[in-house]
């Protein structure tokens, strides 16, 4: 029904999706979103910023912010496969994942730490397996279960 799109001034543009016509904007932060992602379910929108802040948003685009956990920017994240958890990486080079609920989303805990910024994020859409990739080329296959690496590639 609509296009969602994260612009580097902080703001969330919604467009019509059948003609692509602006719909509506709205302020999310005072800088650039890095990474945008919506759940497999449709019912939510996550998007994270430079400075480390974590937005949940509803499918009316009210914003939800989470604690700042880190200091540094985010550059990519994505959901696990039941849309429970958000996985996140950036510049702090630790992966940190947040526990999604109802209506909000709150910090859980660090799934690792890598030796360079991690520049990508990407869930199984079936399974508690994720991939990540480092700025040092390194990629790490990651299980949310088991809370741990599985393999650096």
């Amino acid at each position: 029904d609509y296009v969602v799109t994260a612009w580097n001034n902080g703001k969330i543009v919604k467009l019509n999706g059948v003609n692509y016509q602006y719909s509506g904007q709205q302020d999310v932060s005072n800088c650039a979103l890095n990474c945008m992602k919506i759940s497999h379910n449709g019912r939510f929108l996550i998007a994270a910023d430079d400075q480390g802040n974590v937005f949940r948003f509803s499918t009316t685009f009210n914003v939800t912010s989470t604690p700042k956990e880190e200091n540094e920017s985010i550059l990519d994240l994505d959901i696990s496969a039941n849309d429970n958890y958000v996985i996140t990486g950036g510049k702090s080079k630790f992966l940190r994942v947040w526990s999604i609920t109802e209506n909000d989303m709150e910090y859980s805990y660090d799934l690792g730490e890598l030796n360079q910024p991690i520049t990508s994020v990407t869930s199984s859409a079936v399974s508690s397996l994720l991939l990540t990739g480092s700025e040092d080329a390194n990629v790490h296959l990651w299980d949310l279960r088991k809370k741990s690496s599985i393999r650096r590639m």
